[in-house]
């Protein structure tokens, strides 16, 4: 097991530890029952106090993730996690890739997408477009009348930066979001995820700072913690990332980026106000950092007033805008753009050529005559029609049959709902129920969190189910909330030795 501690970090050794196991016991790196290292063993190899091991150990068993049995040792605690429902039979001995060491930090989200992505009937996690509401069908159609000096391009490999005349499209599409800019001020990356990967391979070393409001989109947090970041977070409320809680960290700390969701925030459905974002700029120029502006779906909006992007606002080329095309288009075409300038682009796009030399052009040519057409407007008011409806749906069902206790976001953009349950009921365990007794899924919380995890939030998206399965699917995720408040008492936990 591969273990880094810095010893001149600003998160203690203790915090380092506990950040360590808990990351790779939810990520499911660490399985149920397995035994975690053992205190003297673990402290004469890092060189830290036995009494360090100990409390960080503490604080697992409090976060019930670990369980020490007297004069046997700690182990990882049967916590009825997703992982048990994703055995395989018929499998090899394969026990010696254990020695193997790796560098991951953890992959929450990919550990929980394997099960409530994709095998669940019922599926509230997916934060996705019902195939029946994307305009696949007119993309289709549009992208067979590619001509021969299209079709041409598709015999070469594609440009590194994206597709010029797909840069140009997107750059007047991206006007009519207040953001000014160029065709070559734009890098086409595969997917925003990518584009999160480019920037922090290219920016974010060991013990960098980065700054991230919590809860947050949990892919981004993979990402950043793997490249050996320290996390510093920032919580949310209705308007936002608090902006001055981050004026009192950057006293204390020098970020190197501050990463945000300011419009429709996954997973909460918040949006920041404006005089929060003038505040984040201002804090952005004064410490000499980079923001980066996730914006995934500012075309999903449920408010009359235009929202304005933070990109929209920068003067100072602080801010790198990722504009995802996939919750509006289509996962599978795995599109999304960068909007920056300066050397901060140059050095991306340098990244990019690194990974993988371009994005699928013919990706590109599908999409493009249906962006720079009319039919992408008349389609996202339709769409926002059609997602509104389902939201208020699902807010008045949650009225009606939640539990007493139990609350939620009303999203002013987006496709999620947040919600938040007793202290006393752990999501983990509601999620097992979920899927093992009415194969419904949904997004555990534990995931959106960089450090301090929360264990009784859960986020749905009600934009996946078919529709006339909406209703009655979240009214049977209610009655298994009663169900599990009035018979859990979340005490049951017990190791596997």
């Amino acid at each position: 097991m591969n273990i880094k501690i810095d010893k001149s970090s600003v998160i203690t050794i203790t915090q380092q530890l506990y950040e360590f196991f808990s990351d790779r016991i939810l990520s499911g790196l660490l399985k149920d029952g397995e035994q975690l290292p053992s205190i003297r063993g673990l402290s004469k190899e890092l060189n830290v106090s036995p009494m360090t091991i100990i409390k960080a150990y503490r604080e697992l068993e409090k976060n019930r993730l670990a369980i020490t049995i007297q004069g046997k040792g700690t182990y990882v605690s049967q916590r009825n996690n997703i992982d048990k429902l994703n055995k395989t039979s018929n499998q090899r001995d394969l026990q010696w890739q254990i020695s193997i060491p790796d560098y991951l930090s953890r992959s929450q989200f990919q550990y929980s997408a394997n099960l409530t992505y994709a095998d669940a009937s019922y599926n509230l996690a997916v934060a996705s477009l019902n195939y029946k509401l994307l305009p696949t069908t007119t993309i289709l159609k549009d992208s067979l009348n590619l001509d021969l000096s299209t079709i041409k391009y598709l015999a070469n490999y594609p440009p590194v930066q994206g597709d010029y005349e797909f840069r140009d499209v997107l750059m007047k599409y991206l006007k009519t979001k207040g953001i000014n800019t160029s065709a070559e001020k734009i890098l086409i990356t595969t997917g925003s995820q990518q584009a999160l990967s480019l920037i922090s391979s290219t920016f974010i070393g060991p013990g960098d700072i980065v700054v991230m409001e919590t809860p947050t989109y949990p892919g981004a947090i993979d990402l950043f913690k793997s490249r050996g970041a320290v996390i510093l977070t920032v919580p949310v409320d209705n308007e936002g990332m608090r902006t001055d809680i981050l004026m009192s960290l950057c006293d204390k700390y020098s970020p190197k980026i501050i990463y945000t969701m300011p419009n429709f925030h996954n997973p909460t459905g918040y949006s920041m106000s404006l005089q929060r974002k003038v505040e984040l700029l201002d804090i952005a120029k004064y410490n000499n950092c980079i923001i980066v502006e996730d914006d995934p779906w500012s075309e999903i909006s449920y408010k009359k007033d235009k929202i304005k992007s933070l990109k929209s606002m920068d003067t100072d080329g602080h801010v790198i805008y990722i504009k995802g095309l996939s919750k509006i288009l289509g996962p599978a075409y795995r599109l999304a753009s960068i909007v920056s300038e300066g050397s901060i682009l140059s050095r991306l796009i340098t990244a990019k050529a690194n990974h993988d030399l371009g994005t699928s052009m013919l990706n590109q040519k599908i999409v493009l005559d249906f962006i720079k057409s009319d039919k992408i407007t008349y389609y996202i008011e339709d769409l926002n029609k059609k997602l509104m409806k389902r939201r208020d749906k699902v807010i008045n069902i949650l009225k009606n049959n939640a539990p007493i206790g139990v609350k939620w976001t009303v999203p002013e953009g987006g496709i999620n709902l947040w919600i938040t349950l007793p202290r006393n009921l752990n999501v983990e365990k509601l999620l097992y129920h979920a899927i093992t007794s009415m194969n419904i899924s949904f997004l555990p919380g534990t995931v959106c969190y960089p450090n301090q995890v929360e264990f009784n939030n859960l986020r749905i998206c009600f934009s996946y189910l078919e529709e006339e399965d909406l209703e009655n699917i979240v009214i049977e995720l209610c009655k298994l909330m009663k169900a599990a408040l009035e018979t859990e008492n979340n005490t049951n936990y017990i190791p596997i030795v």
